[in-house]
């Protein structure tokens, strides 16, 4: 079933009040607040005048089924959910659900043509300089980033840390993940740290078999405007339609607005997409996956993840080209509201202590990139993940009282490399 377009103008019999009435709306006009502007703007195409609106919803607009937040239970001001309180653990070896990496860059696939293939990753569909992939039954997914050269000379990066809570599953091989996945599809849609997350998940599940139920779809703003660096993809329902309406979509945006109320009415008209997609296809579910977090460090921070978060050095630090010093407080803002309107999350903020897993850290290349992660690496820890998230039956996250996240989220509750 189609999504339904956007709500159109006010009926005519509104605007019998007169011609008071429209003077106030020009009056509106002329304040430069976009509410007032779009209320005007909807006045004057209702009369019949041909009005080329902004197609970008101003901030509230679009938001009109958006729940405050204010009523969520968090720890500190954070919310502290059941996937986070947890911590990095030592383990060598270290065992990974995804431990082969595939690089499109440079073609480095080809450098493994028995687990890679020796061919590019095939599109599904090309859209606005992105696509749609899909995992593959005979090869591992290939991942972009250049998240395959960490071990190069002068970065030689391996990971010796798993993530450890007690809300998380063990790890079969995606045997568990794939009777739970069942014969439902899984769209990804977000930018290249979107991308590195799917590759992941893909490839974890090989064993299992369910790889090719799972589609990832470039979007870099979801809204198909460009809001201060790149705009793959078109607007994120779209892709949703154009795929038939895939039973779970996991989605995310970030690093490619760099504006903050460009980033909040976004959110807030993704969260009005939320609710209409619900009234007209209540049989797939959204779920909101968190940043990937930026900032380079040269050792894993040995605090929990949300300190972490909180108190990393963005003054001492040079680059910040996607606003990665955002992120955190971004995070905090979304998951509320995300709560709030019953959507659940992929709570990967454990990744801010992870700031030693960024492909070139300064120094290490010709340019710096603290946003794409190493692979494999922490962001292993989403097979395990998503399969709690199934396991709960895409259960609403939830924010533990401060009774139970105690202990968590200081400083000193981090116990280092036990």
């Amino acid at each position: 079933m189609p999504i339904p377009p956007r709500p159109q103008a006010l009926p005519r019999s509104f605007f019998t009040l007169g011609a008071s009435f429209l003077l106030l709306g020009v009056a509106c006009l002329l304040i430069p607040r976009p509410t007032h502007r779009g209320f005007l703007l909807r006045i004057l195409s209702s009369s019949g005048r041909q009005i080329q609106e902004d197609p970008r919803p101003s901030i509230g607009e679009s938001a009109s089924r958006i729940k405050s937040a204010s009523g969520s239970v968090n720890v500190g001001g954070l919310c502290l959910t059941p996937e986070i309180r947890g911590r990095w653990v030592r383990e060598v070896p270290r065992n990974f659900a995804a431990p082969v990496c595939c690089g499109w860059d440079s073609e480095q696939y080809k450098e493994n043509p028995g687990q890679c293939g020796t061919e590019p990753m095939p599109k599904l569909t090309e859209k606005k300089e992105g696509g749609i992939y899909r995992g593959r039954p005979d090869f591992l997914a290939h991942a972009g980033g250049f998240s395959c050269t960490c071990t190069r000379p002068g970065r030689d990066f391996h990971d010796e840390y798993v993530w450890k809570s007690n809300a998380l599953p063990e790890w079969d091989g995606g045997k568990t993940l794939c009777n739970l996945l069942g014969k439902r599809r899984l769209l990804l849609i977000g930018d290249s740290t979107m991308q590195q997350v799917a590759t992941t998940l893909m490839n974890a599940v090989f064993e299992g078999g369910c790889q090719g139920q799972i589609y990832i779809a470039d979007d870099d703003t979801l809204v198909g405007e460009n809001l201060g660096a790149s705009n793959r993809g078109e607007y994120w329902t779209k892709t949703v339609q154009s795929m038939n309406f895939p039973e779970i979509v996991v989605i995310n945006v970030g690093a490619h607005i760099l504006g903050e109320e460009d980033y909040t009415r976004v959110i807030d008209t993704i969260l009005g997409d939320v609710g209409r997609l619900k009234e007209t296809n209540p049989d797939v579910r959204i779920v909101w996956k968190t940043q990937s977090p930026g900032g380079c460090t040269e050792n894993m921070i040995k605090k929990h993840p949300l300190d972490a978060g909180k108190t990393f050095p963005w003054d001492s630090i040079s680059y910040n080209t996607y606003q990665h010093d955002k992120f955190f407080e971004r995070d905090q803002e979304t998951i509320l509201k995300m709560i709030q309107n019953d959507v659940p999350i992929l709570d990967l903020r454990m990744l801010y202590s992870r700031s030693d897993a960024h492909v070139n850290p300064p120094g290490t290349a010709s340019y710096v990139d603290c946003l794409h992660m190493c692979m494999p690496g922490p962001l292993d820890v989403i097979s395990v993940l998503f399969q709690k998230l199934l396991q709960t039956q895409l259960q609403v996250s939830k924010c533990l009282t401060p009774n139970e996240g105690e202990g968590f989220g200081a400083e000193e509750s981090y116990g280092g490399d036990s």
